[in-house]
Formats: structure tokens, C-alpha cells, sequence
């Protein structure tokens, strides 16, 4: 359905789209290292009163991610208010438990991947190092409703080199427009 066919107005169109915030998570040291993770942060109605919500596309195994991606937010964030939390920690709080999977003690939502990461470290490390490889190797399966998509490299470097091209020749010409303007304005008086 294009934009024009939607039953939505253009600005409910835009704030239905603006409460799902695409995301990819690049892990680079740890034990979920090499990871790529992708994941939905959901802003609720009322937000900045309530805590955003995150949904996990990319099957991980850790003991904080249930089997549908979800992530319980309120051992963190018992007592969110916009005026002691922002996005910006959610997403911090996100990454940290990537690299610190055994530091937050809250109830597990995958009680097998808690249960081998307390009880059976290598155990755990072999199966996260698996959702780690498969992250990997499906990176290029991108979901169809996901703003963030993976392409595969070039084949055919010269298609690629005349893309690259085509892509500065707009930038070029916009570049130049705007410097046009500029400089008939007097606007450079204002940054002497």
C-alpha cells in the first residue's frame, strides 16, 4: 500500500510511523561479539510518561530475551518518568546486556539460557556463539516492514563506481545550487 492509498491521514501516517523505531545493534567484544541484532523499539502513546518497549527480530540467546524477542523493561526502569529517563538509556541498558549478560539479575525470560550461563558457562557460550553465527549469516534476510536493509556486495564494480557517481553528481549539483543561493543573498554578510 503507497502513502497515498493509506487510510490514514499524512501526519497519523507519520506519528504511526514514528512509534516504531527501526534499529541494528553491531556487537564488537564479548561473548555476543560479531553479533548484528536487530530490533524494533516501540514508543507507547503516552510516552515520554511510559517506557518504550523493545521487540527483538534477530533470535538471540541470552536469559533477558524471551523466544518472541521480547525484553521485560520494568526490572531497569521500575520507576520511568520523563523527567529521570530517556530513550537514550533504554538503549544504552540494551547494549549493556550484550556485554554483561551475567550482571543483571532480574527474572529470566529464557530460563534455559539462564540456567546454562549460571550453571554451565561453556555450555552457554557454545550456544550463544551459534545465534551469534546465524545473525551473521542471515543479515542479508531482510524483514519487509524494516527501514534497515543489508545488501550483498557488488558483483560488478563498475555498476557500483557509476552508482557512486550518479549519487555525488546529485550531491555536486545540490551543493552547487545552494552555494549559488548563498552567495547571491546576504546571508555570507551574517558569517563574517
Amino acid at each position: 500500500m503507497s502513502q497515498t492509498d493509506s487510510p490514514l491521514s499524512p501526519n497519523e501516517l507519520s506519528q504511526s510511523t514514528n512509534k516504531k523505531w527501526h534499529c541494528v545493534l553491531f556487537i564488537r567484544n564479548r561473548i555476543y561479539r560479531s553479533a548484528i541484532i536487530r530490533f524494533n523499539v516501540v514508543i507507547p502513546d503516552d510516552f515520554p510518561e511510559s517506557c518504550p518497549s523493545i521487540k527483538f527480530l534477530t533470535p538471540i540467546f541470552h536469559p533477558l530475551i524471551g523466544p518472541e524477542g521480547e525484553i521485560d523493561l520494568s526490572h531497569q526502569f521500575p520507576d520511568w518518568s520523563p523527567e529521570k529517563y530517556m530513550i537514550a538509556h533504554v538503549l544504552c541498558y540494551i547494549k549493556s546486556i550484550f556485554h554483561n549478560p551475567d550482571k543483571y539479575d532480574f527474572p529470566p525470560l529464557n530460563t534455559d539460557a539462564y540456567n546454562l550461563m549460571k550453571n554451565n558457562p561453556d555450555s552457554f557460550q557454545k550456544r550463544v556463539s551459534e545465534y551469534v553465527e546465524d545473525s551473521i549469516k542471515n543479515v542479508y534476510d531482510n524483514p519487509q516492514d524494516n527501514a534497515i536493509c543489508f545488501s550483498r556486495e557488488w558483483k560488478d564494480k563498475n555498476q557500483l563506481e557509476n552508482a557512486k557517481k550518479q549519487i555525488f553528481k546529485k550531491d555536486v549539483g545540490l551543493i552547487d545550487q545552494l552555494s549559488e543561493l548563498y552567495s547571491k543573498s546576504k546571508l555570507k554578510d551574517l558569517f563574517k
